[in-house]
C-alpha cells in the first residue's frame, strides 16, 4: 500500500501536479546461487513476480502482471561475463502510472535516466564483461577493483501486445567499480542508439 505525489519537471503535461495511490499484492518465488549478488563470478539466479492490483487495497485499477529476472555468471581467471534477461507483461487490467514496468539507468538500460522508459511491457537482454584489476590485498584501497562494460537490448512498450522486435533499442556502458564494506561504488557512463549518453556515479545496489 503506498501513494506518492509528482509534478511536471519538463515538457508538457496537462495536469503540472498529481497524486498516485497503489496498493497490490506481490507473490515470488525464486532461487540464487550466485557467488556475489553485484560481482557475481559463478552461479545463477531466477526470480518470478506475480503482482495483483486490488481497488480493494487502493490501487487505482485492478491489474495483474508477471515479471521474470534471470542472471547467468561464468568466469575464467580474471575475467568474468554475466548474462541477464529480463521481462514483464500486463496479464490482466490497465496498469496505473505507478505500476509501470520501468527501464533506464547505467546497467538497468545505459544512456537513459533511471526510470525513464516505462510501459506495460518490457523486455530486456544484458550481457556483461568485467576483469578484476586487484584484489583487496593488493589494492590501494583494500578493496577488489574492476574494470568492464555492458552491452544492452530491449525497450518498454506502453501497451499490452504493442511490442515489436523493430522497436528494440540498443545501449552500452564502461565502468570502473569498486567492492566496498558499504557496498559497490560505480563510475561509469553510458549511450544508447539514439544518441543519448550519460555519466553516472553511484553507491549502493546498481540501476
Amino acid at each position: 500500500r503506498g501513494t506518492a505525489a509528482a509534478s511536471r519537471q519538463d515538457g508538457d503535461l496537462t495536469a503540472r501536479a498529481f497524486d498516485r495511490d497503489w496498493g497490490q499484492l506481490a507473490f515470488v518465488a525464486g532461487a540464487d546461487t550466485l557467488d556475489n549478488p553485484y560481482f557475481p563470478s559463478r552461479g545463477m539466479s531466477g526470480r518470478l513476480q506475480w503482482n495483483v492490483g486490488l481497488e480493494g487495497l487502493g490501487s487505482e485499477t485492478d491489474f495483474q502482471t508477471l515479471r521474470l529476472d534471470s542472471i547467468f555468471a561464468v568466469s575464467r581467471g580474471r575475467q568474468a561475463f554475466n548474462l541477464n534477461i529480463s521481462g514483464g507483461d500486463t496479464i490482466q487490467g490497465d496498469l496505473p502510472l505507478a505500476s509501470l514496468f520501468t527501464l533506464g539507468g547505467p546497467f538497468s538500460f545505459p544512456g537513459y535516466s533511471v526510470e525513464e522508459l516505462t510501459g506495460e511491457t518490457f523486455a530486456v537482454a544484458r550481457g556483461m564483461y568485467r576483469y578484476k584489476l586487484t584484489d583487496s590485498s593488493k589494492s590501494l584501497l583494500k578493496v577488489p577493483l574492476y574494470v568492464g562494460a555492458t552491452l544492452v537490448a530491449g525497450n518498454a512498450w506502453a501497451r499490452h501486445g504493442d511490442a515489436e522486435a523493430s522497436d528494440l533499442r540498443v545501449g552500452a556502458n564502461v565502468f570502473l567499480a569498486a567492492d566496498t564494506v558499504i557496498g559497490p561504488v560505480f563510475i561509469t557512463a553510458g549511450a544508447a542508439d539514439d544518441g543519448r549518453t550519460a555519466l553516472y556515479f553511484f553507491v549502493g545496489k546498481p540501476f
